[in-house]
C-alpha cells in the first residue's frame, strides 16, 4: 500500500483511491482501511489512501465539500474507483471492497451491520429499500453516504461536485435522483458487510435533539427479515 500525495497513479489494471472522511477514527476503523488497501494491492489493484481532513466550521456544515474534494483527488490521480468511507465505518472483512469492485457497478455500497450501535431492536433507516442481508445485488433508491464505491468513469457526464451541503433534509434523495437522471443506478451488495459504529446524524435528528425519528421497527431485526446468524462473527468495540 502506498500513501501518496500529489503524484499520478501508474497505469496497471484497475486502481482505487480510498478517501477516509474526517480525522477522529473510531475503534479499529483506520486499521481496517490499512488491511483493505493491502488486500487490494495484493490483488493487483493499485491503491492510494488520501484522507480528507475535517474542514467543517460547524458540525456537518461542509461535509459535502469534503466528499467533493475526494472526487477531485480521485480524478487528479486517474483512479478507476473511489471509495468514500466515513471515520465511523469499520471494514471488518478486508476483501469487502474488492468484492464491490468485482460487481462492475458504477455506484455500489455494502450492507451495513448496525449491531454495534448499542440500541437493541432499533435499526436506523439509512436507505430505501432496506433489504435483509445475503439477498444478492439490490437496486436502491437512496442511501446515507457512509461507505460508497464510485466508478470515476461516471464523471465524464456527471458533475464532480456531486455532493450538496448536508444541511438539507433530503440530501440523499436529491443526490441519487440526480444520478438516476444521468443514467447511473445505485446498487447494494447485501452479501458484503461493513460495521456502522455510530448512528447516522441527519438534519432532522439534530433538530429533534438526537432522537431517531424514523427507526426501523424492531421486527426488522428480530422477525427473520434480518438474520443475525447470517452475518459473520464480529468483535464489538
Amino acid at each position: 500500500m502506498t500513501y501518496l500525495y500529489g503524484e499520478s497513479m501508474p497505469r496497471k489494471q484497475s486502481s482505487c483511491l480510498i478517501a477516509p472522511i474526517g480525522d477522529q477514527f473510531l475503534s479499529g476503523c483506520k486499521e481496517s482501511l490499512v488491511a483493505t488497501a493491502k488486500d487490494l494491492e495484493a490483488n493487483d489493484i493499485i491503491t492510494k489512501v488520501i484522507g480528507i481532513q475535517n474542514v467543517c466550521v460547524q458540525p456537518f456544515h461542509g461535509l459535502g465539500a469534503m466528499r467533493n474534494q475526494a472526487i477531485l483527488n480521485a480524478l487528479q490521480n486517474q483512479a478507476d474507483y473511489l471509495l468514500i468511507v466515513d471515520n465511523d465505518i469499520r471494514l471488518s472483512d478486508p476483501t469487502a471492497i474488492r468484492a464491490l469492485i468485482a460487481s462492475s457497478k458504477e455506484i455500489i455500497v455494502p450492507w451495513f451491520d448496525q449491531r454495534a450501535l448499542a440500541q437493541p431492536g432499533i435499526w436506523h433507516k439509512i436507505q430505501s429499500p432496506m433489504p435483509a442481508p445475503n439477498q444478492g445485488l439490490i437496486e436502491l433508491q437512496w442511501i446515507a453516504v457512509n461507505c460508497i464505491l464510485i466508478a470515476t468513469s461516471i464523471f465524464r457526464f456527471v458533475d464532480p461536485r456531486l455532493f450538496t451541503d448536508p444541511m438539507i433534509t433530503n440530501e440523499e434523495g436529491y443526490i441519487f435522483d440526480y444520478l438516476r437522471f444521468k443514467g447511473v443506478r445505485l446498487w447494494q451488495d447485501t452479501g458484503v458487510f461493513v460495521e456502522m459504529l455510530r448512528p447516522p446524524t441527519r438534519l432532522w435528528e439534530v433538530m429533534l435533539g438526537g432522537r431517531n425519528p424514523n427507526p426501523v421497527p424492531e421486527e426488522y431485526a428480530t422477525s427473520g427479515k434480518v438474520t443475525i446468524s447470517g452475518l459473520p462473527r464480529m468483535e464489538m468495540p
